[in-house]
């Protein structure tokens, strides 16, 4: 009897959920990365300290973002949610970073520029980070109930486009790694079933790509102030 009275109690809590639909916009704030090179069949070797990374979220193609979002009735409310996030990491190789290690077997040291070594180093058609998390939300007693203050943490797969060019090789196609992800925000429902929201979110990644000879290393970590708009689907 107590196991039905469960399952009823969970049949009711499903029933209750809403399925939520985000759409938003916003900036990216790179943080800085030490990046590593390896071209092993030319014998070079490198590290690059604090490499800072262009965000370029008002240019085309736009950061922007979707989430799919699943949440149970109560307060507080809990829920699980697809996100999706389109930002950029772009190098200005023409800054000079410190830089040590062996370039073509001989060894180098120095604040030197990065395209000595790397000409372009971007993911500038995507870092795309494809996130699955788990979420909880809360109505305040403030604006009839309307408000809502909510957040959560996931992880899942990223679709990086690289793009590296060198002196020997150049890349140029898509690759998958991972990251990890928190956020955190406010909405208020406006009316019927559309409310706005403004968010943020704290993303990383620490990212190996592969070169046609060796790889490039280096964590992409990030920042991001969002807004927009979320429509209750269900």
């Amino acid at each position: 009897m107590r196991a039905f009275a469960i399952s009823l109690a969970l049949a009711a809590s499903f029933a209750r959920a809403d399925l939520l639909l985000d759409v938003y916009a916003g900036k990216a704030f790179n943080y800085a990365s030490d990046v590593t090179l390896r071209e092993p069949a030319v014998g070079t070797d490198l590290a690059f300290e604090d490499v800072t990374f262009a965000d370029r979220s008002f240019k085309r193609p736009p950061y922007w973002g979707s989430r799919l979002s699943y949440v149970f009735a109560g307060n507080p409310g809990f829920g699980v949610a697809l996100d999706f996030i389109h930002a950029k990491a772009i190098v200005d190789t023409s800054r000079a970073v410190r830089v040590h290690g062996r370039w073509r077997n001989e060894a180098v040291g120095g604040n030197l520029p990065i395209r000595r070594y790397v000409s372009r180093l971007e993911l500038s058609h995507g870092n795309n980070l494809f996130l699955l998390e788990g979420l909880v939300g809360h109505r305040p007693r403030m604006l009839g109930g309307r408000a809502e203050v909510y957040g959560g943490a996931g992880a899942g797969p990223a679709l990086l486009h690289v793009e590296v060019t060198t002196p020997t090789q150049e890349t140029f196609e898509f690759q998958w790694d991972w990251c990890w992800g928190v956020f955190g925000g406010g909405r208020v429902w406006l009316a019927g079933r559309v409310a706005a929201f403004g968010e943020y979110k704290y993303t990383r990644g620490a990212y190996d790509m592969e070169l046609a000879d060796g790889g490039v290393a280096m964590t992409a970590a990030a920042s991001h102030v969002t807004f927009g708009l979320a429509v209750k689907v269900l």
